[in-house]
């Protein structure tokens, strides 16, 4: 989404546009792609992209820091026997939920707690999205997505860490992102402020 995001700001026949809704990027991406279709197909694709990482960020990753907080040992998790001898994917599920109420419990309460935000106060997830909000997640992302990558690849297990390759491309990548939201704050503040005048 931030690709296609940069690739709008860049375009001169776009600068000085306020861009607050889907529509009006479906416009946009028609004209640089072409077509109405491709350019349907890459921002539901960017969108669901999106959300996905929101959703892993949002609730797993704090399901899994609440567990963590809470007690859990890094060796309660499923060893390759354990993982065997639950035999298929339903058994597995099943043996992860006994083992980790914790985990579990604090996954679902977060998703349940963003549908009743989400269907009952539609104006607040709007709000929600404002340009502070964005400021603030742009200023708190790099520090968490830095540490999960620590955790990833030198406190877990070693059979469950990153790879050597994996471990520097996500690191690479990571930076990417993180230089991106530093970057743009300053560029948010001042289309914040233009608004305001």
């Amino acid at each position: 989404m931030s690709a296609m995001l940069m690739t709008v700001a860049a375009s001169k026949m776009y600068v000085g546009q306020d861009i607050e809704t889907v529509d009006q990027l479906l416009v946009i991406f028609t004209e640089t792609m072409h077509g109405a279709l491709r350019a349907k197909i890459a921002l539901t694709f960017a969108i669901c992209g999106a959300c996905m990482v929101a959703a892993i960020v949002v609730s797993l990753c704090g399901s899994w820091a609440l567990e963590e907080a809470m007690g859990r040992e890094v060796t309660s998790l499923p060893t390759s026997e354990v993982r065997q001898s639950c035999g298929g994917v339903f058994q597995r599920i099943s043996w992860n939920v006994r083992h980790r109420p914790a985990f579990y419990a604090a996954f679902i309460s977060t998703c349940v707690v963003a549908w009743v935000l989400t269907i009952f106060t539609p104006t607040f997830a709007v709000d929600l999205t404002g340009v502070w909000t964005q400021f603030i997640n742009g200023l708190l992302m790099p520090p968490t997505i830095f540490s999960l990558w620590y955790l990833a690849a030198y406190t877990l297990p070693a059979e469950y860490r990153l790879g050597p390759c994996l471990k520097w491309s996500l690191f690479l990548v990571f930076g990417i992102c993180s230089a991106f939201c530093f970057i743009s704050i300053p560029f948010a503040i001042q289309d914040s402020l233009k608004k305001k005048l």
